[in-house]
């Protein structure tokens, strides 16, 4: 999720009885709005961690606020005052190295590829548009150059009982040439 979609995700949109939650504002600087495009409107599976740590979240918040994230007041967070000042003691504390929060966003899609997501449920989860955007952005992070031994194994699993020609063989429009040039 972008940051804006996490900042402005309220207790309404998550559906813990199907493992999914609707993304359908964002928190911007001068209050919410629409996602970022239509694709951004969109339902996320939850990861069972996902789950997990929502409902923990949950029970921090005891639903005072319809944010899953509110501030001390149970209002929505200042996008600003995490990023520039919340963010940086949560990377000092976990003793990381620091990163932009929305870089957090960019580690999710390169390690949901290099654990072997499908690209196309990472594109929907992610709310692309189209596969391109996570090949542009994400594919020199995930193209190995080399494929690993298990890769490699799961490669050699695959068999063929018998190598057959393609049903089709001959495509149509080749057999329309043939035929014209034989009448």
């Amino acid at each position: 999720m972008r940051r804006g979609e996490v900042f402005g995700l309220r207790w309404s949109s998550i559906f813990f009885d199907q493992d999914r939650i609707l993304v359908r504002s964002s928190l911007i600087r001068h209050g919410e709005n629409s996602p970022k495009s239509k694709s951004s409107t969109r339902y996320i599976q939850m990861l069972p961690r996902v789950r997990d740590e929502l409902l923990k979240q949950r029970d921090r918040v005891k639903l005072r606020s319809e944010y899953v994230f509110p501030n001390r007041e149970w209002k929505a967070l200042n996008g600003n005052w995490v990023t520039k000042v919340l963010w940086p003691r949560i990377v000092k504390r976990a003793e990381v190295p620091y990163g932009p929060l929305m870089q957090t966003r960019h580690t999710y899609a390169t390690l949901m590829l290099q654990k072997g997501a499908p690209i196309d449920w990472l594109q929907k989860q992610m709310g692309h548009r189209n596969l391109q955007m996570l090949i542009r952005h994400y594919w020199r992070w995930i193209n190995p150059g080399e494929l690993s031994r298990e890769a490699l194994a799961r490669l050699e699993t695959v068999r063929s009982p018998s190598i057959q020609p393609h049903p089709d063989a001959t495509p149509s429009h080749f057999k329309a040439v043939s035929e014209s040039k034989t009448s």
